[in-house]
C-alpha cells in the first residue's frame, strides 16, 4: 500500500513537469507567433503607467543596493556598449541634466573637501608659494601614505570618489591634506610614489647616462 502511495505522488509530480514543460514550449511559441503585438502592447503600458514604474524601479533599486553593486562589477560594458548603440542620449534633456548634476555635485564636494582640509597649500616644503598657496586651480588632495591612484583606480566616476574621500574625512579620517601641485610631485618623487612604471623612470628619477 506504501509503495503504491509513493508511486502515485511520483507519476503526478512527472505529469506536473510535463504540464509546466509544455507550457514553457506553448509560451515561446506564442510570443515568436505575437512578438510585435506583444512588444506594442507592453510599450502602450509602460507609457501609461510610466511613473508607477519608475517609483517601483527607484524603491527596488534602493532596497537591493548590493544586488545592483555586483550587476554593475559583472556588466562593466554594458552601459557603454549602449551609449555607443545610442548616440543620440547624449543629446537629450535627461542626459544634459545628468551631466549637470554630476558636475554641480563634483565641484561642491571637491569645495567642502578643501575647506576642511584647511583650504591651502600645507608646504610640506617650505617653498615659497607666493598668491598661489590658497589657489583652488592649483590644489590637490593628497594621501598622505601614498596609494593613492589605487584608491582612484577603484571608482569608475570622479566624482563618487570624491564623496567617499569626504564621507572619509567627516568620520574623522587624517589620511589626508592638501598639497600644491609642485609640492605633491615633490612628494611623489621622494616618497617613490610614482602611479606608473615609465620606462625612464627608476624608482621615481631618471637614471643617468
Amino acid at each position: 500500500m506504501k509503495n503504491d502511495y509513493v508511486l502515485f505522488n511520483i507519476l503526478i509530480n512527472l505529469l506536473y513537469v510535463k504540464k509546466m514543460f509544455d507550457q514553457k514550449e506553448y509560451d515561446k511559441k506564442y510570443y515568436i507567433q505575437h512578438k510585435e503585438q506583444i512588444k506594442k502592447r507592453q510599450r502602450k503600458y509602460s507609457i501609461k503607467h510610466k511613473k508607477q514604474i519608475k517609483k517601483y524601479q527607484r524603491e527596488w533599486h534602493a532596497n537591493n543596493p548590493k544586488y545592483m553593486k555586483e550587476w554593475r562589477i559583472n556588466h562593466p560594458d554594458y552601459m557603454k556598449k549602449w551609449r555607443t548603440n545610442h548616440p543620440e542620449y547624449r543629446q537629450s534633456e535627461r542626459y544634459i541634466k545628468q551631466l549637470t548634476y554630476k558636475r554641480t555635485t563634483y565641484k561642491r564636494t571637491r569645495e567642502e573637501i578643501f575647506s576642511l582640509l584647511g583650504g591651502k597649500c600645507v608646504n610640506p616644503y617650505n617653498l615659497n608659494h607666493g598668491d598661489f598657496i590658497n589657489d583652488i586651480r592649483c590644489l590637490q588632495i593628497d594621501h598622505i601614505f601614498g596609494n593613492g591612484y589605487q584608491h582612484r583606480k577603484k571608482y569608475e566616476k570622479i566624482y563618487r570618489y570624491y564623496k567617499t574621500i569626504l564621507e572619509e574625512i567627516k568620520a574623522g579620517s587624517k589620511d589626508y591634506q592638501l598639497l600644491c601641485a609642485n609640492c605633491n610631485w615633490i612628494k611623489c618623487r621622494k616618497n617613490n610614489e610614482v602611479s606608473y612604471k615609465h620606462p625612464l623612470l627608476l624608482n621615481g628619477e631618471i637614471p643617468k647616462k
